[in-house]
């Protein structure tokens, strides 16, 4: 059953919610384990990699987290440079840790402090000691705000559940009653009213924005794995970045810098050795055709056909009579440096445009048999380009 409701309504009538994440991380995981095979004949098993990796621990510790899932931001490459993670249950917790609610209680800091030695771990009371062992003593997850108010308060796990939506959906007109329940249980339970509405304080804090425990572990690991790859199979986890990104005109100019920040070459795009997306050649990211703007996906399928039938593209014109380019199209191939493999300047080819498409349409059609092409070719005046010296670099540059 589908419905535009929203959801507490649904709720209310016994339907379940469900959220489905579409992550393009996923694809750039499988992209990667793909090229580690094709490169290093190496058959990775991502839910097998070991989650104690030093390499993979080091790259975080620096905040070199570009390009992995969930810590890319510049909020948690600073975070993971101040918390230098030292285990998978670290990275977890900073699924959490850089969430609105322990950012502006100053939780994040302090779990940070803790677990650095900076501060000692101090609980906020002696029951809760054993639950928030691994959390340095904070209430990190809204399961841990749970389990404490049935610790404390003598909740129900229902009661608990019914707290849990409460806080964090944000129920406002519900919250002074369970805030009333809640330090009465506690009080029930021999606790001073003072400390009951300290620890009510920062389940309300943390609750209000807080991960669950499953979501930070299924978040952690997918960010740990990313990570790993990246630490491990540098070459290859970048070009699937740029692989999977290629659309993405802003996160390909970052990735690209990215690549070069770990010394990894990015060859520029080649008609007569691109494929539609980037390729590793020899350690190197070959850029993709399709990554080029205004050429298309169409276009390029076409080049490779004719590249793959025929053999590589001897000249601009033998390249526009076998592959039927629109000029924007060539153009953008030009400036992005695709046709510098036939040994003329970009502004001999610009300058030359039109009358290469010109020559290309007057030529021998495409479909015609080889010896056909040649006779024809034969009585053809022969085409040639004007010789210009190249643009100035900063043009070049722009252009690209």
């Amino acid at each position: 059953v589908a419905t535009q409701y929203e959801f507490n309504d649904v709720e209310k009538i016994g339907l379940l919610k469900m959220d489905f994440l579409g992550l393009d991380n996923v694809n750039v995981i499988a992209e990667t384990v793909r090229l580690v095979r094709e490169t290093r004949g190496i058959e990775l098993d991502i839910g097998r990699i070991p989650l104690d990796d030093a390499r993979t621990f080091e790259l975080l510790s620096q905040g070199l987290s570009l390009g992995t899932f969930q810590l890319e931001s510049s909020l948690y490459q600073g975070l993971l440079r101040r918390l230098k993670p030292s285990s998978i249950h670290d990275v977890m917790a900073l699924m959490a840790l850089g969430r609105p609610g322990p950012l502006a209680s100053g939780g994040t800091d302090l779990y940070i402090k803790r677990k650095n030695g900076e501060e000692p771990v101090e609980y906020l009371h002696p029951k809760l000691a054993e639950l928030t062992k691994s959390t340095y003593g904070i209430l990190l997850y809204q399961e841990t705000c749970m389990r404490a108010a049935g610790i404390l308060a003598g909740y129900s796990p229902g009661e608990q559940d019914k707290l849990r939506k409460v806080i964090g959906k944000k129920l406002a007109s519900e919250i002074p009653a369970q805030r009333e329940k809640f330090i009465s249980g506690c009080i029930g339970n021999g606790l001073d009213e003072a400390k009951a509405q300290e620890i009510w304080t920062n389940i309300e804090t943390f609750g209000s924005y807080g991960f669950n425990a499953a979501h930070s572990a299924a978040y952690g690991l997918l960010s740990y794995q990313t990570a790993y790859l990246k630490a491990n199979y540098t070459p290859e986890y970048l070009c699937a970045l740029l692989t999977c990104f290629f659309d993405n005109t802003d996160k390909l100019a970052v990735y690209l810098e990215e690549a070069k920040r770990f010394g990894v070459e990015v060859l520029p795009p080649d008609v007569n050795e691109s494929r539609a997306r980037f390729a590793l050649v020899n350690g190197k990211i070959r850029f993709g055709l399709a990554a080029i703007k205004n050429v298309g996906e169409a276009a390029v399928n076409e080049l490779l056909r004719a590249r793959s039938e025929g053999g590589p593209f001897r000249s601009p014109l033998d390249l526009c009579r076998r592959v039927n380019l629109v000029r924007t199209a060539l153009e953008s191939l030009i400036k992005s440096g695709a046709l510098d493999c036939f040994g003329h300047t970009r502004a001999s080819l610009l300058a030359g445009l039109e009358a290469l498409l010109e020559a290309a349409r007057k030529g021998p059609a495409n479909g015609r048999g080889l010896f056909d092409q040649r006779v024809l070719a034969a009585a053809e005046p022969p085409f040639k380009l004007p010789s210009l010296p190249e643009y100035p670099k900063e043009e070049l540059l722009a252009m690209e």
